[in-house]
């Protein structure tokens, strides 16, 4: 095969295909869509000024009681990403190019993989990461309250059991608007390392807990939530968290300025290829994750291991 241009077009044309067929939305990842919004970004930094409504529908006596707004501030920086091969010029002209075809079906998986990662890696470092209150996303001292403080937590350190599951559901009536008032709050999705499958199906399936072969007591936490989610990336696989996703507004953001685009250098004449006798391909994408709401969600960094 000669290595020309009508030959590196069709090469061009034949890895792009292959490429987009294999990847997918990131709104459609299991990883992403379950705890992220995923929002439309038109700068390189997106400035969110975040208002806090205090107030709700109340009993209409007297005078109407304007809410009012507490304003927060905070940005969130895209970055860019990418993923690339190299093809080396023999490979064309002897006719090798089957060899490169999983790579780009693999560069496809990476890029979808590559949500979930990093919406992982946001929440998996909320213990230390701040929200928009200037606290950790998963802290014990989250301020709440107009004239009243009172600091509140959505952070655990037990490991996933079921006294930290019951320490999480307990903590519910905490999460409270300025004025005191619950937020209607209600984990529904738990959020946990693959290994820890056959432990999950203890806490939340089993209808009995069985000790030694002996069935000991009805399970507290059956069917505490009704659905799990299995992070792969998490680097810790003692972390688990809990979330309220039924609410328009996920705990997580991830914003998106541009999806994957597709690039080659191709011309023979470029002084890279002169240089290498190569050509190169690759996907480029720019965006980045933050947080939104620390009252949705749950963190336990699973550092302490229940009497239990």
């Amino acid at each position: 095969m000669l290595a020309n241009a009508a030959t590196l077009g069709a090469i061009n044309t034949g890895f792009h295909i292959i490429a987009f067929q294999n990847l997918v939305a990131p709104e459609e990842l299991e990883g992403v869509r379950s705890i992220a919004n995923v929002v439309t970004s038109t700068k390189r930094i997106e400035q969110y000024n975040w208002l806090v409504r205090l107030g709700k529908v109340r009993e209409w006596i007297g005078p109407r009681v304007l809410n009012r707004f507490k304003a927060y501030g905070f940005t969130i920086e895209n970055k860019k990403w990418e993923d690339s091969v190299e093809v080396e010029i023999d490979d064309i002209t002897d006719d090798q190019l089957g060899q490169y075809v999983p790579q780009i079906q693999n560069m496809a998986t990476e890029a979808n993989q590559h949500y979930p990662r990093l919406i992982t890696a946001i929440l998996e470092t909320g213990f230390l990461n701040e929200a928009y209150d200037g606290q950790p996303f998963f802290d014990e001292s989250h301020p709440v309250g107009g004239r009243n403080i009172t600091l509140v937590s959505n952070k655990g350190t037990l490991r996933l059991s079921h006294a930290g599951l019951t320490e999480a559901f307990e903590n519910l009536h905490n999460l409270r608007d300025d004025r005191g008032e619950p937020l209607g709050i209600q984990y529904d999705t738990l959020f946990v390392h693959p290994s820890k499958r056959l432990l999950v199906q203890e806490l939340i399936e089993a209808e009995y807990i069985i000790k030694g072969g002996t069935m000991q007591a009805y399970n507290r936490t059956r069917n505490i939530v009704p659905r799990v989610v299995y992070l792969p990336f998490l680097s810790d696989p003692e972390k688990w968290f809990l979330a309220d996703t039924s609410k328009p507004i996920k705990p997580l953001i991830l914003q998106i300025r541009e999806r994957p685009i597709w690039q080659a250098v191709t011309n023979l004449n470029d002084s890279q290829v002169f240089d290498t006798d190569k050509f190169k391909f690759g996907l480029k994408m720019r965006h980045n994750a933050g947080y939104l709401l620390w009252q949705l969600a749950y963190g336990s960094d699973g550092s302490e291991v229940p009497a239990e």
